[in-house]
Formats: C-alpha cells, structure tokens, sequence
C-alpha cells in the first residue's frame, strides 16, 4: 500500500501545474471567452473571486506564470495549456479532470498537496 500512495501523489501533481506566489489563475469558460472566476496566489492563499460559477458546468482552467511575458500569455490564451475542469453541482467546488480520463479531483486537493489554501469567492460568497 505504501508504494502505491507516491504514484498517486505523482498523477494528481500532473494534473495541475505547480503555481509560484504571483501565479494568476482564472477559470473561463470552455470557449475561452468568459471569465468567471479569477485570482493570483498571495503568499500560500489562493482566492479565487468572480460570478457565480456554472453549477456542474464545463469550465478551463488557464494558468498564468508570475511577470508572464507576452509569449507565454499568448500560449495560456490558446488555450493550448488549459486544464480541463466542471463545477460541483453545489458550484462551490471544482473537479479537474485529467487528459485521457481518469478520475477527476478536487482542485482543492489539488493545491493542498502544494502547500496551497483555496478559497471560492464566487456569486453569494463574494466580497
């Protein structure tokens, strides 16, 4: 049981890329073209605020690296390294689901595995 728990580990690191302080994420919609939730991570907090979110809808999530030049914001707009995400059905969580299929995870989890709070600041919740 011991060895499998690494490669667990492994696989949900793969799914989301690790962020750096700076690190701008947004959660768009699958055409790229509305924004509904956005946030730059402070410190090891993450806060995501915006719209309400599309309770079990479909959703990308784009991740921008820290002072991203123009060329690698170009190449997040693309949607080229967009991860693939659905709402929870309550909206107030996020699913990501892994290229090729799989079992999706909590983008929660996802982040605490990185030293990462996340807090959804979204429709109700917001300031």
């Amino acid at each position: 049981m011991s060895t499998i728990l690494p490669w667990f580990l492994i696989a949900q690191a793969a799914m989301f890329p690790q962020l750096a302080p700076g690190s701008e994420v947004q959660v768009v919609s699958p055409d790229l073209v509305r924004v509904y939730a956005h946030g730059v991570l402070e410190g090891s907090v993450l806060t995501l605020e915006g719209a309400t979110l599309p309770a079990g809808g479909e959703v990308r999530v784009l991740v921008f690296p820290p002072d991203a030049d123009a060329e690698e914001s170009a190449a997040v707009m693309s949607g080229a390294r967009a991860v693939r995400g659905r709402m929870t059905a309550g909206g107030d969580g996020l699913w990501i689901l892994p290229e090729g299929g799989g079992d999706a995870t909590l983008l929660r989890d996802l982040l605490r595995a990185q030293g990462i709070e996340l807090l959804l600041r979204v429709g109700e919740n917001a300031p």
